[in-house]
């Protein structure tokens, strides 16, 4: 059985461990509107997971930018990527 990480410390190479400390555990969370129709289900660790439940979704994924673009690498096609164009 693989063990769960929290999937924006893991983007940003953060020891979620260090980040916790005793709080260290991990929360399924689903985010509405970064995919057209689809609901997208997430891993967070206690730190993540208050940060998104006090930014809000949107704000959530401007502060965290990197797994935000993570996100848009995986689930956009190559020919739609925008990040091609920089």
């Amino acid at each position: 059985m693989s063990k769960l990480e929290c999937e924006v410390c893991k983007i940003l190479k953060i020891d979620s461990h260090l980040l916790n400390g005793n709080r260290n555990v991990i929360h399924k969370n689903t985010l509405y509107k970064i995919l057209k129709g689809k609901t997208l289900d997430i891993y967070l660790c206690t730190f993540h997971d208050i940060e998104l439940f006090q930014l809000g979704e949107s704000n959530f994924l401007k502060q965290n930018i990197e797994f935000s673009k993570y996100i848009h690498k995986k689930f956009t096609p190559k020919k739609d990527r925008f990040d091609d164009l920089l």
